[in-house]
């Protein structure tokens, strides 16, 4: 099963170790959320210091000169580095981080030839989406809605998690216009219980910066997107300060 190493067993060198470069508007707090899941601390670091070799973010920084760029990669390597588990596991749960990013992401952000996104694929059916729904309300018939049983609730759940919630943020009404509820209810519990996990509500993601960041928001990539809403106008302006409390609005339990 999934175990976050233990704090007790890391060297001080190591703690102090994790540096995450970053921004609340990029995929960054996915990175701090995974962190967080495998009881690493971490700093976050200067952005005129970033060593990314592009200067993009997020990028990661750790003891013995380790630098990790991507997002996928960075989860690729705290999982190896911290989360222990059997091989066999461990496999699937690399896997299911390197299909959020390769395959999953497209279909969440349709993009234009330039990189800009104009639409998500939530909208429309899809197969792989589909056979996702499948996979999931079978591990739920299992006792466990996570995408790897044997592992429990794992850094796949936190990569393919963080593109699906991402998408309400930038498209308000995708819930009431795509087949989420008819086609796919279990990815669409799967999203409810993610938004709710402890580390998401009770643990910081981002620092505050000057009272513009919630302490504990995912990107605040919705700014644009809710301008415009039909939501009322509490309700945008909760959004627009804490992605994460909106996201808890609309997944209510």
């Amino acid at each position: 099963a999934f175990q976050a190493a233990s704090v007790a067993t890391k060297t001080t060198s190591t703690l102090l170790g994790v540096t995450i470069f970053g921004h609340p508007g990029t995929r960054s707090p996915l990175v701090n959320w995974a962190c967080l899941e495998a009881g690493v601390q971490f700093d976050m670091g200067d952005l005129g210091q970033n060593p990314h070799p592009f200067g993009q973010i997020p990028c990661l920084s750790d003891d013995d000169n380790v630098v990790v760029f991507e997002s996928g990669a960075i989860l690729l390597y705290l999982h190896g580095k911290y989360c222990k588990m059997r091989p066999a596991a461990s496999a699937v749960v690399q896997s299911w981080i390197v299909w959020a990013n390769a395959s999953l992401d497209p279909i969440c952000f349709l993009e234009t030839p330039d990189g800009k996104v104009y639409d998500t694929g939530l909208k429309k059916p899809n197969r792989r989406l589909d056979r996702l729904e499948e996979i999931l309300k079978s591990n739920e018939s299992g006792g466990s809605l996570v995408l790897v049983p044997e592992a429990g609730f794992s850094l796949a759940d936190v990569a393919v998690a963080s593109y699906l919630l991402y998408v309400p943020q930038f498209f308000p009404n995708v819930l009431d216009e795509s087949p989420m509820v008819s086609k796919w209810p279990t990815i669409l519990r799967y999203m409810k219980e993610r938004v709710h996990r402890e580390m998401l509500t009770q643990k910081p993601l981002v620092p505050v910066r000057k009272g513009r960041w919630c302490s504990c928001c995912l990107p605040n990539l919705v700014r644009r997107s809710y301008l415009g809403c039909s939501r009322s106008s509490s309700a945008r302006k909760m959004t627009l300060s804490c992605p994460m409390t909106f996201l808890r609005h609309t997944f209510p339990f």
